[in-house]
């Protein structure tokens, strides 16, 4: 079985001189990407960094980035990513957790490592990236005068490539551990429904350091496709990008097409390069994607909607073009539309009640997933895991309605679920209904303390500028039971989200019950 390693290496074997990266101005194809990755290996074995040692970095989008993952990986340490814009205190918590040997910055995140070091116990080795990173070695200059051939280890297939800590919505984040044969093999099970190849180009904004965004890199690298990496999200840059760079292959959240389709350039970009384009979010509506990108002229690319998760190991569900088109013909199931789709091949999802057995086709249920390629547990939480991971199935605390065709729908997570005068009223669906009218942007559904009912229902809404109050609330009666009906809508700006754009509802809780949830 291949490591991860592998994947570069295969590349310089074989397309040596086919372009691999694109950040900014810099450009890297794979002959040169493989030999300077060897030469960080090198480097980092030469400064003390061994197989099974923790590699921790916090590090914006970047070739460094990529160098650095592929270089611990081919030296059997273990990548430890950071998510940008964490504080002190996170990095250290993560950091020490892991005993991390190695912590490496970019130089936009370095001022938080240098406010994390003193509290750091086991780092032996600390290295900045970039110009005026003010940390001790620079990775640079560490790599330069290092070998350029494959380091001297031998990596077993069945140990970890990295420890990928959630985002820590529900406490203190957890870090979930990840093998180099398990993520191969994911990534390998995505490229048998998706023919990506060496001529594909694919844009990654989402952090490399978040789970998505290397699942995202790892499948470019497996096919051999160009990679075009942005640091941060900006719309009319990545317009810009997909026209100048035809991208093929994009993938985004909701909320991301929605500010794209704001954008003055939207109806003149380019599409044409464009061959698929993937939702990754759980409610997500392909469809409402696919009815306003069907005024582009240029745009023929085919729309996925997937669904994954970290402690899953990658992708488990997705629903594809020709299951969209045919639920908007009429032909097709119209559940494919408001979907994360049908089991992926080798994966099964489940929908068990709290005894542990099936519920019956279309009632909700925790999801429960099982794959070859599932998260190898908690690190240092055996407690955690025995309770998340059971044999090979890993219970997702979120809820989830398979119906008879396959279809499986998302209704949000279990601690999200509003329990109201005694009736289990689930968010995704009123966010479903509420989406769908025009005077609303973005919605997200909590519940709040009510000394009456127990908890009631509260819309937090992202209007358009032709919000109708009236016209909503009739909406609403008309389409919602009496029971599911927003006691309040509480209006926004925008809405509290992770690096990745998910929208933080334990927040979003908090400020709507200190607001009084009165506007």
């Amino acid at each position: 079985m291949m490591i991860i390693g592998d994947l570069l290496r295969a590349n310089a074997r074989r397309i040596p001189d086919r372009e691999a990266l694109v950040c900014g101005g810099e450009r890297i194809i794979w002959g040169d990407l493989d030999r300077s990755v060897n030469r960080l290996a090198n480097a980092l074995l030469n400064a003390g960094i061994k197989s099974g040692d923790r590699v921790a970095f916090i590090m914006s989008n970047s070739i460094d980035i990529v160098r650095v993952y592929y270089a611990v990986a081919k030296i059997g340490a273990i990548s430890v990513p950071i998510l940008p814009r964490s504080v002190a205190r996170e990095i250290t918590h993560i950091v020490n957790d892991v005993k991390a040997a190695c912590l490496i910055a970019s130089a936009d995140q370095s001022a938080a490592v240098r406010d994390a070091l003193p509290a750091l116990g086991d780092v032996r080795l600390v290295i900045g990236a970039g110009d005026d990173h003010g940390l001790e070695q620079d990775l640079a200059g560490l790599a330069a005068d290092a070998s350029d051939q494959d380091p001297p280890v031998e990596v077993e297939p069945t140990s970890l490539y990295a420890i990928q800590y959630t985002s820590g919505t529900t406490g203190l984040p957890k870090g979930c551990m990840l093998r180099h044969d398990r993520k191969v093999l994911s990534r390998m099970s995505m490229l048998t429904l998706v023919n990506y190849t060496e001529h594909d180009r694919g844009l990654i904004f989402m952090p490399l350091t978040a789970s998505l965004g290397a699942d995202m890199l790892h499948s470019h690298v497996l096919a051999g496709a160009t990679t075009i990496l942005m640091p941060r999200f900006d719309a009319v840059e990545m317009l810009q990008l997909v026209e100048a760079e035809k991208i093929s292959i994009l993938y985004a959240m909701e909320s991301t097409y929605d500010r794209l389709m704001e954008a003055e350039t939207f109806d003149t970009t380019d599409w044409s390069g464009l061959r698929y384009m993937f939702g990754t979010g759980a409610g997500h509506n392909i469809g409402l994607c696919a009815e306003r990108f069907a005024t582009v002229p240029s745009f023929q690319a085919k729309l996925w909607n997937s669904y994954g998760c970290t402690e899953g190991g990658g992708w488990l569900t997705f629903v594809g073009d020709e299951e969209v088109r045919a639920a908007l013909d009429g032909s097709g199931s119209p559940a494919a539309l408001n979907t994360i789709g049908r089991e992926c091949l080798m994966a099964q999802v489940d929908c068990l009640d709290q005894d542990g057995g099936t519920v019956p086709s279309g009632e909700a249920g925790e999801m429960v997933l099982s794959s070859p390629w599932l998260f190898a547990g908690y690190w240092g939480m055996p407690d955690k895991t025995a309770e998340a991971l059971r044999g090979n199935r890993y219970f997702t605390g979120d809820i989830a309605r398979k119906d008879a065709d396959g279809y499986i729908r998302l209704e949000g997570r279990l601690k999200d679920m509003i329990k109201t005068g005694g009736i289990n009223v689930y968010p995704a669906e009123i966010e479903m209904v509420m989406k769908a009218h025009p005077s609303i942007r973005e919605v997200a559904v909590v519940g709040v303390p009510d000394p009456e009912w127990g908890e009631r229902v509260v819309a937090c809404v992202i209007p358009e500028r032709c919000y109708n109050s009236e016209a909503v609330q009739t909406y609403c009666k008309s389409e919602l039971a009496g029971f599911k009906n927003p006691k309040s809508i509480v209006f926004f700006e925008d809405f509290p989200r992770d690096v990745v754009g998910k929208i933080l509802k334990k927040k979003l809780r908090e400020m709507v019950m200190a607001d009084g949830a009165k506007r």
